[in-house]
């Protein structure tokens, strides 16, 4: 469980340390990423953030 934690937490960060760097973001936003509990679903907006077309609001869908 230890290590599924510290995966999470590094998915969050990396998230956000990149939605930072490619859009402003609200911090409503932040929260809403620091809530994202499925770790397949912050995968994917990972991928998503590094795709040329990607949005802010295509890479938030992601977490749904």
């Amino acid at each position: 469980q230890g290590l599924e934690q510290g995966l999470h937490e590094g998915l969050v960060a990396t998230l956000l340390r990149q939605v930072d760097r490619k859009f402003s973001v609200t911090q409503a936003e932040r929260e809403r990423i620091r809530a994202a509990s499925d770790p397949e679903k912050l995968q994917a907006a990972l991928d998503e953030i590094i795709e040329p077309a990607a949005t802010r609001e295509s890479v938030l869908k992601r977490l749904e």
